[in-house]
């Protein structure tokens, strides 16, 4: 049996993984964007990993604290979804 090259192997590769990541796009926008304005709802994120840590977000206390305790006019969330 006579074996393909690998450049030809990798190309049909791309091919096929760009073929199939097409519709991926499209997952999950059936679901309502979140509102523009609307707040979320408050938790509690847990102790900083280190005192410059926590004088960067500027709060006093040593355990668990809330996003309102950031003393900040803005404050970006990045949420990361495995599954």
């Amino acid at each position: 049996m006579k074996r393909k090259k690998p450049i030809l192997r990798s190309l049909q590769f791309l091919t096929c993984l760009l073929f199939l990541l097409q519709g991926y796009s499209a997952y999950g926008t059936e679901v309502a964007p979140f509102p523009v304005g609307k707040q979320i709802a408050s938790f509690t994120v847990g102790v900083p990993g280190s005192p410059e840590v926590q004088k960067y977000l500027g709060l006093k206390s040593d355990g668990p604290f809330k996003i309102a305790d950031i003393n900040a006019k803005i404050v970006v969330i990045e949420f990361m979804n495995a599954f």
